[in-house]
């Protein structure tokens, strides 16, 4: 009789506390335990419940229209069962340490500033993280996530809005559907990137590969290996640095405060048959490719804009605009500077070999050999009469070494170039209004 008094007396302390708003641990504990609270009781989803100590979640949690409030002394972890979490209204902030296998946040606000451990969960409203979230396998957001502080995740889809002006590192795969920022200062790491949506980085992004079929708007770096502007729009203000290669295949501008650096190769190419929509690469900005550049439909831009060539350059596409194009290993110096041109070049677009020979007669190119070679190169000059001189230059027009002066007849010369980087130079023998060029590369 005595033990079931005990029990009722349990039973109706913990009714009642359950009307009450506000309880607070008193002691390391089990959450569903009522000697860990101050109530003597066991919480539910409506009250106000203030976490100060080390407290084991020993069940599944749901808080429907209270708040959770885990100070910096305190901490809810779940136990050795993986624990569940789902959120459809109130508030859930945690200062302190907080783990959880899988959550659900549907209704309420969801705030970190502590460390958390999250192995996966999904937002539909509101989430901010000031702290320190890691060890997620997926993040599902489709509310407004705001991350000020540092995320380890391996794969996020958002479909609304996130913005990062922290850190986001360990991500193996992000999808973006909706809006996301990446604030200056910010930093995003992922190895493979989607953008269906509407992305903005000021600060840095880095990938391994990613693909943009939404609008993608850079202002701060870019780094990748390899990228393709499938079926959107891109506009570069910032920086683009490609260890390997691009291809767009829609519209991508290069702003005249854009750069964009490619180790490798440039490709600009519808990739549907028929072709549609098209493929515009738009050059007001600075583009530099250190293999090959081919295009098979647009390329346009204005006096800001600039390309420098590596190696091969193939046009079967259209060359508009005013910009300036300089392939620095030209198989002929002839209109245009295009080492295969099977497309059309309009006549406003410059070429920098040809900017410094303006209103001279073009000649055949010179014979050299060997080419390329690792000190002295042979000039195989042709017959002219009076004074001509040899002169090699960079790329940039720069003379390189002192000219040598050739007075007539037809005859070789050897000049040494071991003095010289390694690197493409243009070799020209100037005499009485011709010119003869060609290239020459030192090992």
């Amino acid at each position: 009789m005595k033990r079931s008094i005990t029990a009722i007396t349990l039973v109706l302390l913990c009714s009642v506390a359950s009307w009450a708003q506000n309880i607070a641990s008193v002691a390391n504990g089990l959450y569903y335990m009522p000697t860990t609270w101050d109530c003597f009781c066991i919480p539910n989803q409506t009250m106000n419940i203030t976490i100060n100590h080390q407290v084991t979640l020993n069940n599944n949690l749901g808080l429907v229209s209270g708040s959770i409030t885990i100070n910096a002394s305190g901490a809810l972890v779940q136990d050795a069962v993986p624990r569940s979490m789902l959120m459809t209204g109130g508030t859930f902030s945690n200062s302190g340490t907080f783990s959880m296998d899988r959550m659900a946040v549907q209704g309420g606000t969801f705030s970190n500033q502590g460390n958390a451990q999250i192995r996966a969960y999904s937002n539909e409203v509101t989430f901010m993280n000031t702290g320190t979230i890691s060890g997620t396998d997926t993040l599902f957001n489709m509310g407004d996530y705001t991350n000020s502080g540092d995320l380890v995740h391996a794969v996020i889809y958002t479909g609304q809005s996130f913005t990062n002006q922290g850190t986001v590192t360990g991500v193996d795969s992000l999808y973006n559907a909706g809006t996301l920022t990446n604030g200056p200062s910010a930093l995003m790491e992922v190895d493979s990137l989607y953008n269906a949506g509407e992305l903005t980085n000021d600060g840095t992004m880095d990938h391994v590969a990613f693909t943009n079929a939404g609008t993608y708007t850079n202002h701060g770096l870019v780094l990748f290996n390899d990228m393709i502007n499938l079926a959107g729009v891109f506009h570069n203000h910032g920086s683009l640095t490609g260890t390997g290669s691009m291809t767009n295949a829609e519209d991508f501008f290069n702003h005249p405060d854009g750069t964009v650096t490619l180790a490798v190769s440039f490709l600009n190419a519808p990739l549907t048959v028929p072709p549609s929509p098209a493929a515009i690469f738009t050059n007001d900005g600075t583009v530099t490719i250190g293999d090959s550049w081919y295009n098979f439909d647009l390329v346009t831009g204005d006096t800001t804009g600039y390309w420098s060539v590596q190696d091969s350059s193939v046009n079967v596409g259209s060359m508009t605009g005013t910009f300036q194009f300089c392939d620095l290993t030209p198989l002929q110096l002839g209109f245009p500077v295009v080492d295969y041109n099977v497309g059309t070049v309009a006549p406003t677009v410059r070429f920098c070999q040809l900017m410094t020979f303006v209103g001279v007669k073009e000649k055949d190119p010179l014979r050299v050999f060997p080419n390329p070679t690792t000190d002295l190169v042979t000039v195989q000059l042709p017959a002219v009469s009076g004074t001509s001189i040899v002169i090699i230059s960079d790329m940039a027009g720069k003379q390189v070494i002192v000219p040598a002066v050739r007075t007539s007849g037809s005859e070789r010369l050897t000049i040494d170039l071991g003095g010289l980087v390694q690197g493409t130079y243009l070799l020209e023998l100037r005499a009485e209004g011709e010119r003869y060029r060609t290239v020459v590369v030192k090992q």
